[in-house]
Formats: structure tokens, sequence, C-alpha cells
């Protein structure tokens, strides 16, 4: 939000992304030439829910963008949980495997919590893993897998605002598990309920906001 005109600010996320994909290219470069190493993403999805294929498409798509050793794993809607699991442990004791992504949700036969706890957490990209929870929360950051997702937000906002975002106050609308709760890692913001009567009231006062949705139009002229 613009200080002096109370407007909101668009970021141009797009050409953020673009530079981002640049210095990851250039690390991999680095890898790859000082210690021999090519980075190796796995990605899983089980069943065909559009939305998960379309995320799935994209992870992978920007892996090998990036000059990574990249792996897609389609499983059917009916594998077994076990299946599930056995392919995540083979992928834990991949070498040539450094990330691995499961794509949420699964299929309702099979235990999220079980599958997430499974990924080993030097390998575990979606920061979901209690280890890199607790790495994240206690200030070791330097040793966590960091969420993208509020990670990406925090580069945007450091694009608009500057890199000291001291005493800025936050509103982040949304509080799942996958994203709201994890800005609590990040700093103290306000978590709102996205289908909240009073998120646009809490908005409106602060400097920087996050909104995310899984819907258009969901937030509305008010805010």
């Amino acid at each position: 939000m613009d200080q002096r005109t109370g407007a909101a600010r668009i970021i141009d996320g797009k050409s953020v992304a673009a530079a981002v994909i640049e210095k990851v290219k250039a690390a991999r470069d680095r890898l790859l030439t000082e210690l021999s190493v090519e980075p190796g993403l796995a990605v899983v999805l089980v069943g065909t829910d559009p939305a998960s294929a379309v995320y799935v498409k994209n992870k992978s798509r920007t892996a090998e963008e990036c000059g990574f050793h990249s792996e897609q794993h389609s499983l059917a809607a009916g594998t077994t949980e076990d299946a599930l699991l056995a392919l995540v442990a083979k992928l834990n004791s991949d070498a040539a495997i450094h990330g691995i992504l499961v794509q949420l949700p699964l299929p309702k036969h099979i235990d999220e919590t079980k599958v997430l706890l499974a990924i080993d957490p030097d390998k575990d990209v979606d920061g979901f893993h209690p280890v890199n929870v607790g790495r994240l929360a206690s200030g070791a950051r330097d040793k966590a897998l960091v969420p993208c997702t509020p990670a990406g937000s925090i580069i945007l906002m450091k694009r608009a605002l500057g890199n000291d975002l001291s005493g800025r106050e936050a509103v982040v609308v949304g509080r799942s598990n996958i994203v709201g709760s994890r800005w609590r890692s990040f700093s103290s913001p306000k978590i709102a309920r996205s289908r909240s009567a009073t998120a646009a009231r809490a908005i409106c006062p602060r400097f920087v906001a996050a909104a995310i949705f899984w819907s258009p139009r969901s937030a509305g002229p008010r805010w």
C-alpha cells in the first residue's frame, strides 16, 4: 500500500519470478562446476485433480528450465498408502534426488501426515516436516527448507518496500496450514480468515497485506 495515497500497489510478480529463476540457474551452474552436483527434484502426484496436475506440471517445467534433474511420478488415484510410502522411501535413498515434493491434497484413503513425515527432512522442499517447521520457528533458517509461498511473498514485498521490513504491520488473509500459518515463522502478522467480514477492516490500516486465494474475485472492492 502506498503510504502517501493509501492506494494499493500492484507488484510485477512475473519480472520478479524471472529474476529469481536466473539466480537459481546461476547457482545450479556453480554447483555443477565446483562440486559436480546436478540438483535433482522429484514431484509426486497421486490422482487426476486438475489443479494439482497444473501445479505439478509447472513445478517440473520450472525445474527443467533451471537445469535440474527433474522427475515426475504420476500415480493412479487408487494407489495404496503403502505404495506411496514405498516410493517416498525410494526417493529418500536416491542420491540423484535432493528435493521431494508430494502434491497435496492426497486421496482421502491416504494419511497425508504419515506421508509428509516419511519424507527426509533434508529433502522436504515444501518445508512441511516438523523438523523444518521447528528449525524455521526457532530462527535456524540457514538449516531449514523454507516454504516457497511465504518466502516468495517476502521477496515480492522487499522488491516493493525495500529490504528492511522492520516496523511494518502485516495482515495475511488465509489461515491454511499450507500458507497462512507458515507466515508466523517469518514474523508476527495478523492472520485473517479469507471469508471473515473483518478482513477488510484488518487490511485497510496496514501497509503490507498478503492474500492467498484459490478462487477469483475473493478480494472485493472494500479491500
